[in-house]
């Protein structure tokens, strides 16, 4: 069990255990219920709609990459994966040396 030390209770490692495995445990069943899942994805759905002018702007926005190419912010996660953004951070940083 745990104990009081300086007026506060620390938990023993096989509390703490028990703990995380409760909310595993809890947040799996709660989380995966049919009828809170498609609330979520119902309010999902409407703040997208209500939203959606000024999330299509901010992902058309446009800005200068690290490695010199100009790209919309939406397009940003696949063009660090780009093989043109990886040949020019390589060239790039050979330069630098």
């Amino acid at each position: 069990m745990g104990e009081i030390i300086n007026g506060v209770y620390v938990m023993s490692p096989q509390e703490i255990q028990y703990q995380k495995d409760y909310q595993k445990q809890y947040y799996k069943t709660y989380y995966n219920e049919p009828k809170r899942k498609e609330k979520h994805n119902q309010r999902q759905r409407k703040n997208y709609e209500l939203n959606k002018d000024k999330i299509n702007a901010k992902a058309k926005e446009k800005f200068i990459c690290e490695c010199g190419c100009e790209i919309n912010k939406g397009s940003k996660y696949y063009h660090l994966k780009s093989k043109t953004h990886l040949k020019l951070m390589e060239s790039k940083t050979s330069n630098e040396l």
